[in-house]
């Protein structure tokens, strides 16, 4: 049974599912009350996604961290939610998982932004890819071949894994960019002011689902910190 650690994936994008996530509502809310709410505990179901629950689930999962190391919060913008989602987008349906984006005027997160209607100013942008699954990424995911079918199961316990919840995504993504010390820089940056966030779904080449997150940070160029 070969087993395929999330790192060595090669990825190809497909069909993107669920609703656009232009309501603002679930980003604006207090922390408490959306922590709250009993959405964030429901398994995510790819082929009705409630995606702006999920990118707001990234967003306030960001400020809880902020929070946790000392940053103040950083204001929604659902201008940044658009230009993350340019590059999440484009991130599912092609397959590559970077800041780069062949459309012309896409090319770069500051390109997005700007097409978003976002000033000039400080502009940063995570990306990262998510199993779907509730799957340990040191262990990555065992696979079954059963005709045409594909099987993934835990190699822990042999059984298949469950779907990740809104709040077990947001936890487990933000998680991977504490991880890495260019992203992690972002999320920690006290000059940036403002995040929006995307979330898209699409297939790994072995057929395993996962989630496309993208949050773009910014600054207008008035509200950066004289040096």
């Amino acid at each position: 049974m070969p087993r395929l650690p999330f790192a060595c994936l090669f990825f190809a994008g497909l069909a993107l599912t669920g609703r656009a996530g232009e309501d603002a509502a679930y980003a604006q809310m207090a922390p408490e009350k959306f922590a709250a709410l009993p959405a964030l505990r429901r398994p995510i179901d790819l082929a009705d996604c409630d995606r702006a629950l999920l990118a707001a689930a990234v967003f306030h999962e960001t400020n809880r961290v902020r929070k946790e190391h000392g940053f103040r919060p950083l204001r929604h913008d659902p201008r940044l939610d658009e230009a993350a989602d340019l590059q999440a987008g484009m991130a599912a349906m092609s397959g590559r998982y970077d800041h780069s984006n062949p459309l012309r005027g896409r090319e770069t997160v500051a390109d997005r932004a700007r097409e978003a209607g976002l000033p000039e100013g400080l502009v940063a942008e995570n990306v990262a890819t998510t199993p779907a699954l509730e799957l340990d990424p040191e262990l990555g995911v065992s696979i079954q071949h059963h005709g045409n079918e594909r099987i993934f199961r835990d190699p822990r316990t042999g059984r298949p894994p469950p779907p990740r919840t809104y709040a077990s995504l947001a936890r487990q993504v933000v998680a991977q960019w504490m991880d890495s010390p260019r992203h992690r820089a972002n999320i920690l940056n006290r000059e940036l002011r403002a995040l929006g966030c995307s979330v898209r779904h699409t297939k790994a080449a072995s057929g395993l689902d996962l989630l496309v997150s993208v949050q773009v940070f910014h600054t207008p160029v008035g509200g950066l910190t004289a040096k």
